[in-house]
């Protein structure tokens, strides 16, 4: 609509107000529109960068799609299995360390048979000949 059409109808005073009153609607309508059309701009943006981050994610974790996402193993679950094996690990290992020092003293105490061993290990010059 030209506004210009009721100036004469409504009077210089009255026209100045209407025009600047609508001219502030008009510019409060652009930016509006430009906030909305620079909304769904970053909006799609984001929607493409999460889309690509789900992606990756699903084939870092081997899967097709959201849906095999509730066959995996809780993470929590598998966190805390990975801790009880380490501190059983190391249990094991300490208890392997203390039983070594503790067999030392004894078996300096055992006289060594040395050909035993060597018997054993095909050595020992005492031992039968081989035979064909």
């Amino acid at each position: 609509m030209d506004l210009e059409t009721l100036k004469d109808a409504l009077g210089d005073e009255k026209f100045a107000a209407l025009k600047t009153y609508v001219d502030d609607l008009t510019g409060q309508r652009d930016a509006a529109r430009n906030e909305s059309i620079t909304g769904r701009k970053g909006l799609k943006e984001k929607l493409t960068k999460l889309e690509a981050d789900q992606a990756a994610l699903l084939e870092k974790l081997g899967l097709d799609s959201l849906d095999d996402l509730a066959s995996l193993p809780d993470a929590k679950g598998s966190a805390e299995a990975a801790k009880q094996y380490e501190a059983k690990l190391k249990r094991m290992e300490r208890e392997l360390a203390e039983t070594k020092e503790a067999r030392e003293p004894a078996r300096a105490a055992v006289p060594h048979r040395r050909g035993a061993r060597d018997r054993c290990a095909g050595t020992d010059p005492r031992a039968a000949p081989d035979r064909p």
